[in-house]
């Protein structure tokens, strides 16, 4: 976490020093992690990386990546539909959390859109919260979100679709991840939600 604060200090002209010296990287990632602690973060307990892409996916990953910028690059390339979920929990707890998921339509035809956003605030109390939040995303919900993207591309004209899976939304997530403190409140976090949503660009 201190690297990560570390670096968006460096990108907003806060914090000044050369990536290739080990010396003032290691300083600097020091100064931000008093700083983190001063201010009541806590380091997390996990000992392992978050996200790894093991050796099967990447080997599997590459000829996709390579097979999509084949149709992305074409003049007469299919329509695309970019779908992911994200979720913002309170600081420290899961007990409230915003989640989202929706659908981006990239089409040759048609101005790109967003489809089908859904944005729901999950557990209220520590009780009910899921332990993870794909657990708000169950079954249930995501076939019924899933008819609504279908009964949406319908009337749209749409089919034949190629839909990559678990597409990360930087610009969105950037958006909102910039603006969010422990002061937040969660109808805040909705509304820049569908500020961001509505101000994506082709």
């Amino acid at each position: 976490m201190a690297v990560d604060v570390m670096v968006y200090l460096k990108e907003v002209f806060v914090l000044e020093y050369e990536r290739g010296k080990q010396k003032a990287v290691r300083r600097n990632a020091a100064g931000c992690s008093t700083f983190l602690k001063i201010t009541g973060y806590k380091r997390g307990k996990r000992t392992t990386s978050t996200y790894h892409s093991s050796t099967k996916n990447v080997i599997v990953r590459d000829p996709y990546m390579q097979q999509m910028q084949q149709h992305i690059r074409s003049t007469h390339r299919p329509y695309i539909l970019y779908t992911d979920e994200s979720y913002i929990h309170q600081k420290s707890t899961r007990a409230a959390a915003t989640a989202l998921t929706a659908a981006i339509l990239d089409s040759p035809t048609l101005q790109s859109k967003v489809l089908v956003l859904d944005i729901f605030t999950g557990g209220t109390t520590a009780a009910k919260a899921p332990k993870d939040y794909h657990s708000m995303f169950n079954h249930v919900y995501y076939v019924k979100w899933l008819e609504g993207l279908l009964d949406e591309l319908d009337g749209e004209g749409v089919s034949n679709a190629f839909i990559p899976i678990e597409t990360v939304w930087a610009i969105v997530k950037n958006a909102i991840g910039r603006q969010y403190t422990e002061m937040t409140k969660f109808p805040e976090v909705k509304a820049r939600l569908i500020d961001a949503f509505d101000n994506l660009t082709q």
